[in-house]
């Protein structure tokens, strides 16, 4: 009797981490989709200008004007995008990856 009553203590306690686990993912995932759908605009600013960026590395020369466009967007974006605060998980991910970055 004692066995059994162990066994279903053993599972019960692996149930309960299980539940855990998934309310935990559950409540990251809400804020990683989040976060997403905040950067996203700025992304595509971004994503968009790749032709201009091209350009630049291609000496090609965009115009001044045009340039001074996609500054101005940029900065924008720049400003949006510091009001918007990472998850905590996505933080930690960063930081390291800066530092391996910065390592070398």
């Amino acid at each position: 009797m004692q066995a059994l009553l162990a066994t279903l203590d053993q599972r019960l306690d692996a149930a309960r981490r299980r539940r855990l686990a998934g309310d935990q993912w559950a409540r990251r995932r809400r804020a990683f989709h989040a976060y997403q759908k905040a950067a996203t605009p700025s992304m595509r600013v971004l994503t968009k200008g790749t032709s201009l960026l091209n350009d630049i590395r291609a000496l090609a020369g965009p115009s001044m004007d045009a340039l001074t466009r996609f500054q101005t967007r940029l900065e924008t974006q720049r400003s949006v995008l510091k009001t918007i605060a990472a998850p905590g998980d996505l933080q930690m991910r960063t930081r390291r990856s800066s530092q391996r970055v910065a390592d070398g």
